[in-house]
């Protein structure tokens, strides 16, 4: 299950491992819940690798989070990597960078992230 935390643990907890998914998101949200399975599975199946961790923030009771980083869309799924919002490649394939995924996605999207920020050697 992936760990929901507070506004305040976040800098400290991305900082702790390489790559950190953040799911910005609210208990009212269907899509978010929705995805909230595809990121326990995704936890579950990468809880081995310190390099890779799966947070959750309710954006309901930290909205000054949710100001901060400019959400106006969840679920959002913001992309930590080394302690600092990373951009990447979107997985869409639309060549943006962002340093966010939005909307349900499924896990195919993460792994696409994940392959990119990591050579595959490093994967176990």
């Amino acid at each position: 299950m992936v760990e929901n935390i507070l506004a305040e643990e976040v800098d400290c907890l991305v900082s702790k491992t390489k790559l950190a998914f953040l799911d910005c998101w609210a208990p009212w949200c269907k899509p978010c819940r929705d995805l909230a399975p595809v990121l326990s599975e995704l936890d579950e199946k990468y809880k081995d690798n310190d390099d890779i961790a799966f947070f959750k923030i309710n954006v309901d009771e930290h909205r000054g989070f949710m100001r901060q980083y400019k959400i106006r869309v969840i679920p959002c799924v913001l992309i930590y990597f080394d302690g600092r919002l990373k951009e990447i490649e979107d997985p869409d394939g639309n060549l943006k960078k962002t340093d966010r995924l939005l909307g349900r996605r499924g896990p195919q999207a993460y792994e696409a992230v994940i392959r990119q920020l990591f050579p595959q050697n490093m994967l176990s």
